[in-house]
Formats: structure tokens, sequence, C-alpha cells
């Protein structure tokens, strides 16, 4: 499950126009027109829109600290991998999860096109709990298992499916359409005409942010995820990007050392001393994101058995790793042995 999806939606619509980009009506000289080439593409690299850590031309300023992309994007997006209780009853029941992965920021003043619309979808089926639907996605339970764990949130340990339904991917598509279409008007020139196409190094740069974008949001959910480990559970998210971030956020009346906003631990995390989880938690972010199912063994972080990988964890995983071996077969990524290869489209 990866709302970065969304910002696949761009870079394919930016490849799909590139191939009439040799038809652009430009009469300029030579020299002109490398010079008026040079300076769109550097005006694309500087779009606040799609700006992205990497590219050396953003800044602390104008990106986020969870994944390094803009967040003046109206793909931007600011979730956690992990349930967050919006309403506690004592210290022990919450009466209201927010599910991971759809943004709180979606239902306030200061959101993104991408986080007001998800919010909005969501808040309209949350209530919906069933083996094969949980708010706003499709959801297939393994056998003997069941969906919901016993503080009333989606046990994403026993699924074997899990996926947003095909009409909300529909709305989604729906924005980053728009959102390409906004980016591609920006790659013609003020004295050309509406009609001229982009050319295709205009292409190539919005392409390769928002590919370095895509991937950087795979990374940081990657890790949000990996955070969410036994023995670990120091939450990760925008808000908390470094594992000590956790040390400024105690609640006294807990017994737990926790945020406030997370769910119980478990008992074999209950029983290891905060700092010490905190040691975890960033050799954790030191691993390679081609770890499987990374595991706590003493005071080491290890790699685990693959067949017991959490759904969403080893489906970013394999994004990854396919997007940083073009051409590899998908057969050949590390996932649980009952696992299927879905073709997206």
């Amino acid at each position: 499950m990866e709302f970065g999806g969304t910002l696949k939606a761009v870079v394919v619509g930016a490849a799909i126009a590139g191939g009439a980009g040799l038809f652009s009506g430009s009469q300029k000289t030579t020299q002109d027109a490398k010079q008026s080439l040079a300076d769109m593409v550097n005006q694309i690299l500087k779009n606040p829109k799609i700006q992205v850590a990497q590219s050396g031309a953003s800044n602390s300023k104008s990106v986020n600290r969870g994944d390094g992309n803009s967040f003046m994007s109206p793909t931007t997006y600011h979730s956690y991998t992990w349930d967050y209780c919006e309403k506690w009853v004592g210290t022990d029941l919450c009466e209201k999860w927010l599910d991971p992965y759809v943004s709180d920021h979606g239902f306030g003043s200061q959101q993104s096109a991408l986080e007001g619309k998800v919010a909005q979808i969501y808040a309209a089926n949350r209530d919906t709990k069933t083996d094969s639907q949980w708010a706003i996605w499709d959801i297939a339970v393994k056998g003997g298992q069941q969906a919901q764990d016993e503080y009333g949130r989606l046990n994403r340990k026993a699924l074997s499916r899990f996926e947003l339904r095909e009409d909300i991917k529909n709305e989604l598509r729906e924005l980053g359409k728009d959102a390409a279409l906004d980016l591609l008007a920006g790659t013609v020139g003020k004295d050309e005409p509406k009609e001229t196409m982009p050319s295709m190094e205009a292409l190539r740069a919005i392409a390769g942010n928002l590919t370095v974008a895509y991937r950087n949001n795979l990374v940081g959910l990657l890790g949000g995820l990996w955070r969410n480990a036994e023995g670990v559970e120091v939450p990760g998210g925008e808000n908390y990007t470094g594992c000590e971030a956790i040390m400024n956020e105690q609640n006294s009346e807990e017994t737990d050392e926790k945020l406030y906003r997370q769910g119980p631990l478990a008992e074999s995390t209950r029983n290891i001393e905060l700092e010490k989880r905190i040691q975890l938690c960033r050799q954790l972010m030191s691993q390679s994101v081609r770890m499987v199912n990374p595991q706590v063994q003493g005071d080491q972080i290890v790699s685990g058995d693959p067949n017991t990988e959490q759904i969403d964890q080893w489906r970013i995983r394999a994004n990854i790793e396919l997007m940083d071996d073009l051409g590899k077969n998908a057969s050949e990524i590390t996932k649980p042995a009952d696992a299927t290869s879905q073709k997206k489209r």
C-alpha cells in the first residue's frame, strides 16, 4: 500500500506526453534555444511543488522532514505507519483509532490536496470493518486469523491482501492527473503557443524529481514500519523523525514508555528500557532498505523470517528494490511464500 503511487501517475503522464516533444514550434536561434531550454529546466528544478532534498534545489525549510519531499506539492502526504488514538477512555482503552496511512492533516486547515481528498473519503468509510473491507481498503485475512486485533485496530499481520479499493484509486488518479497537467503547463514559455509540447529535457527534469520523490516516500514509510517492530516500538513520522523524539512526549499517567497517541506496547517491548529501544531504533535506521523483516535479537537488529513479514512492509520494500534495479524480475524479490505478485495498473 503506497500513497506515493499518486506521484507515479505524474511521472507516467509526463512520459506519455513526451513522445511529441520533438515538434516544438520555437524558431529561435540555436544558441538562444539552448539558453532558453537551460533556463526552463532550471525553473522546473526550482519549482516548489516538486522539489526534493536530493536535487540540490531545495532546503530544509521547503521539504518535509520525514521524506525530503516538497511540502508545497498538492500530493505531499504526511501520515503514520502506526495506529493513532484520537480519543482515549482512561489510559488503556482507545475509543477512536485513526488507521495507518491516513493523514491527520487532511482533517485540518493545513492540508495538501491529496491529504484532504483521502481524509474526506476515509471519513465516509471509516466505520466499515469486515473481513473483506476495512475503511478504504480491500482486505483478505489469512486462515484462522481475524481482521481486528484485541484493541480494535486493523490486524495487518493477519492480512494476505491490503490495498485501496479500486474506486478510490480512480479518484486519486484523477488528482494525480490534475497535478501532472499543472506541471506540464509550466514547461511552456510565456511567448510560446499554448499548444506547444514540452521538450524531452523538461519532461526528464520533472520525471527525475518525481521519481526521487516517490522513492523518498517509500523509504520514509518503510522506516516507519521498521520502527514498529516488537522490542523497539519507537514510532516515526513527520513529527517524530529522530528516534529520540519520543523522549519529548511522555505522559506521566502512562505506565508504558510511549507516545500518548500510541497504542499499548507489546509485552516484550514493555520489558526493555526506553534508552535501549532508542538505540535499537537508531540501528534500524542505519540498515539497508533491502533488509528483510528486521527483528530485535538481544542488542542487535537481524533479518527475520520473510514468511512472517507484514504485507505492507514487504510490498514497500519490494517496490524500492524494483525501482533501484530496473528490469529486475519481481519474482526474484524475497517475500512470503504465500504472497502473490499483483500486476499494478
